[in-house]
């Protein structure tokens, strides 16, 4: 592994047990018995190492949204969310640290905002496929389903920061049953055969 290497992966692993906010460059480099000198050859400063981390975060879920074929699954939601679980434990110091990350650097707000509007429309890709396929009780309008996402981006988007508030151990299985909450936001819309074939398919039941 080269410096560069452990330099990321040094800092994912001190973010999230100490925070992002607490751990400075040279906190990282004499975990990892360099010289500051060193670090910084590879990374000009600590908001450059979270950019980065940032950007290995989004490529992750890129490629857990990415499909062969354009119209989604049902089954595809089991993998969804069993990764979505993994990357939220694995980058938890984002989740947490999120307001002060984002109001400190403009430029990974910018990022920030834009993975938010990719991943908008990949819920929304799903949704309008429920909707097509007729899988709901009745169709929801474009602003309908825009409100619904809202909320369930909202939702997921302080989870962990709730979990750590109310002392819940932040782990991945915990932060997937607090995942799976939100689908009782879906059961309203669903019809009763698909909400059935989609708790099988979760390997959960109501």
């Amino acid at each position: 592994m080269d410096t560069r290497e452990r330099i990321i992966k040094t800092s994912l692993a001190l973010f999230n047990e100490h925070g992002s906010l607490n751990i400075t460059t040279n906190h990282i480099a004499k975990e990892l018995s360099i010289s500051p000198g060193n670090l910084y050859y590879h990374f000009r400063n600590k908001e450059e190492i979270i950019r980065f981390i940032f950007d290995r975060w989004v490529l992750s879920f890129d490629r857990l949204w990415q499909r062969e074929s354009s119209i989604p699954e049902l089954s595809d939601l089991v993998e969804i969310v069993d990764k979505s679980c993994l990357l939220f434990y694995d980058y938890r110091f984002f989740y947490l640290d999120l307001p002060a990350l984002l109001s400190r650097d403009k430029v990974l707000r910018e990022r920030y905002v834009k993975n938010k509007n990719i991943r908008f429309r990949d819920v929304a890709k799903i949704i309008d496929f429920m909707n097509n396929a007729g899988l709901l009780e009745r169709p929801l309008s474009g602003v309908e389903r825009d409100a619904f996402i809202n909320v369930f981006w909202t939702g997921t988007e302080f989870l962990i920061s709730s979990m750590y508030i109310h002392g819940e151990k932040i782990t991945a299985g915990n932060i997937r049953i607090r995942l799976l909450q939100f689908r009782f936001l879906l059961k309203p819309y669903v019809k009763p055969a698909v909400w059935t074939a989609i708790m099988q398919l979760l390997a959960i039941s109501d």
